[in-house]
């Protein structure tokens, strides 16, 4: 059996700090501190495309890789990214999209793919 690997990314900070549901800080994201322009999806799939093109995949081909995306309230930076990654053949590894719940304080898991 293959051993599991999480890549836990932020799609963006917007300036907020960002953690996991265990607590551990969410350290990387796809669009960086923010967005000047949330409705310029060109920039946004470029940006998107930029990320899964700069992943060293081939570094995780022995393992199962699930690549952890936490998700915020910019619908189109979410969007972009799940365009790009829906494009992106053969799509590298399971995805998991991680949206935040204001009544419990947690992320709660969406499987992609």
């Amino acid at each position: 059996m293959k051993k599991v690997i999480e890549l836990h990314v932020g799609l963006t900070s917007r300036h907020e700090t960002m953690s996991r549901n265990d607590g551990k800080p969410i350290k990387s994201f796809i669009f960086g501190d923010g967005v000047e322009n949330p409705l310029d999806w060109e920039n946004h799939r470029k940006v998107a495309q930029e990320w899964i093109d700069a992943q060293e995949w081939q570094l995780f081909e022995p393992f199962n890789v699930e690549v952890i995306v936490y998700v915020t309230g910019l619908v189109a930076l979410t969007t972009s990214f799940l365009y790009c990654w829906s494009k992106t053949k053969p799509t590298p590894f399971k995805l998991t999209l991680m949206h935040y719940n204001i009544k419990t304080g947690q992320y709660e898991a969406e499987k992609w793919a």
